[in-house]
């Protein structure tokens, strides 16, 4: 299996505000979650990864506390989240508006009670709470959602918690938790959507066998928790799933046929695991709700299979890191609502199938590091919300298209490493937003066209090892020389005799011309010439 190069997270809660956007987005996506997730809208601090995408709804807002009209000044809940309070260095919580003062419990900061001024509700989501969760809020017997996720809490998670049986919604991830998954949780049997996810330093356990009791369960994610064993094949019991995440986990053995009785399922991140090789399943092909299909580094081979293209809800698309091989299947083309199309360091061979260029709404391609061939579809350059575009390290030939200066919304164009000729298209200059670009290691050859200054917003430019010369022009050099990251250049394109010292007709300036671009084009044909020289000498080697 390939490894690739590890792809940036996106931050942990703003991929939670995306999947809650998701959840409400849907008319399909069941009572269940649609009552878990009607109230969480929280507003997260965050910004855009790629990934390694996730897709999960979105635990209670920050912010959001409530009490009904009829609140009383004391509670037996009190003693509770004052314990809370001072085990979690509440002084220095980001916000705890009104926490400790006389007045109801339902005006402090994230809570939320009912008409008996029991707490129901309490979301702490991304509040600087350090320290353990404490055992006291195993007392919150009315509670039916806690939401502490995002912050930095240290120790195990309390066995009491199970005493929270009317609770539908437990959000406790993205902390430091330790120790095991207490086995009390199994009594949780009301739950809706549970996420233990990115508390990596949880004792190495099996994803737990109790949780193919929680028939109402909608949302499951474990990502991140130290899973070992097996996948369990009784979590092809709980058909109310629209979410499931086991990713980044230490998970072994086959891919489960049972899962393919989730037939509600919108969302399957199985990614970076050791699961057995395998091809990628055909009982996927069933799972016509699914949205995001995240199966990078989990050891399948075989060929991406035209039932693909029947997937049309996807949105998400992720199979990079394996050992697929063969060609790309042109049903991709009927996917037409993907954002997001990850096939990158596989096996692939032949074209670029013109048929992506149906998928209008796409923001990001992901082909490097595969045996591609053939040149780049010009038709490509249609996709209009394209933001990044990954193409290097194939054995893509012929031009750039002149097509790709059509990209308005590229911020990131990879195009190195493939055995592209010819000329840097001036309409690559129209790439206003582009910060990055990579065209080295090429065949590519001749001046760097002027418009490259209309770039404003480039601060990587990578173009060694192929044969440019660099402008004489004052303005290029100087834009050129505030690039941030830009590659060493000694080449510099000859200039033609200035009027002023000889007399220059139009005729001979245009042959001067015609003769500089023969040189140029000849340099490169010969620099072609002795790579193919060098790989047929290696070849014949003995």
């Amino acid at each position: 299996m390939k490894t690739p190069r590890p792809l940036p997270l996106g931050a942990f809660l703003f991929a939670a505000l995306l999947a809650a956007l998701l959840a409400f987005a849907l008319p399909n996506s069941g009572a269940p979650l649609q009552a878990a997730v009607a109230d969480h809208a929280r507003a997260a601090d965050a910004a855009l990864p790629p990934a390694e995408p996730i897709v999960r709804p979105e635990p209670d807002s920050i912010g959001q506390s409530g009490s009904s009209p009829a609140q009383v000044t004391q509670s037996p809940d009190r003693a509770a989240l004052t314990a809370l309070y001072n085990a979690t260095d509440g002084e220095n919580w980001r916000r705890n508006m009104k926490w400790l003062s006389d007045l109801s419990l339902g005006e402090w900061y994230g809570v939320t009670t009912d008409d008996e001024g029991r707490v129901t509700e309490l979301s702490l989501v991304g509040n600087d709470l350090t320290g353990p969760i404490p055992p006291e809020l195993g007392n919150l017997t009315n509670l039916t959602s806690l939401s502490i996720a995002g912050n930095d809490m240290a120790g195990p998670i309390p066995p009491e918690l199970g005493n929270l049986t009317n609770l539908t919604s437990l959000w406790i991830s993205g902390n430091g938790l330790t120790g095991p998954i207490p086995p009390e949780l199994g009594n949780l049997t009301n739950l809706t959507i549970l996420n233990l996810s990115y508390n990596e330093d949880l004792d190495a356990g099996e994803v737990p066998d109790w949780l193919s009791g929680f028939a109402n369960l909608a949302w499951l994610d474990l990502a991140s928790t130290n899973r070992i064993g097996t996948i369990p094949s009784g979590l092809g019991t709980l058909t109310n799933l629209n979410g499931l995440d086991l990713s980044w986990n230490n998970l072994t053995g086959p891919i489960p046929v049972e899962l393919g009785n989730l037939t509600n399922l919108r969302s399957l991140e199985l990614s970076t695991n050791d699961l057995d090789a395998g091809e990628i399943p055909n009982w996927l092909s069933g799972l016509t709700d699914l949205e995001s299909l995240n199966l990078v580094r989990t050891n399948r081979n075989g060929r991406i299979s035209p039932w693909f293209g029947n997937l049309t809800n996807l949105t998400s698309l992720w199979i990079s890191g394996n050992d697929l091989m063969g060609p790309i299947p042109p049903e991709l083309g009927s996917l037409t609502n993907l954002n997001e199309l990850d096939l990158s360091w596989n096996d692939l061979t032949g074209p670029i199938p013109v048929e992506l260029a149906n998928l209008s709404n796409l923001r990001s391609l992901e082909l490097r590091e595969n045996g591609l061939t053939g040149p780049i579809p010009v038709e490509l350059g249609s996709l209009s919300n394209l933001m990044r575009l990954n193409i290097g390290v194939n054995n893509l030939t012929g031009p750039i298209p002149a097509e790709l200066g059509d990209l308005s919304a590229l911020q990131f164009l990879e195009l190195s490493d493939n055995n592209l000729a010819g000329p840097m298209p001036a309409e690559l200059g129209d790439l206003s937003a582009l910060w990055y670009i990579d065209l080295s290691d090429n065949n590519l050859a001749g001046p760097m066209p002027l418009s490259l200054t209309e770039m404003k917003a480039l601060t990587d430019f990578h173009f060694a090892n192929n044969n440019f010369c660099i402008p004489g022009d004052d303005a290029f050099r100087a834009w050129l020389d505030g690039i941030t990251n830009v590659d060493e250049r000694d080449a510099v394109c000859a200039a033609l005799p200035s009027t002023g010292d000889v007399a220059v007709s139009p005729g001979l300036a245009l042959a001067l011309g015609v003769a500089g671009g023969a040189l140029l084009i000849l340099s490169g044909a010969v620099a072609l010439g002795a790579r193919r020289f060098r790989g047929a000498a290696q070849a014949a080697r003995p």
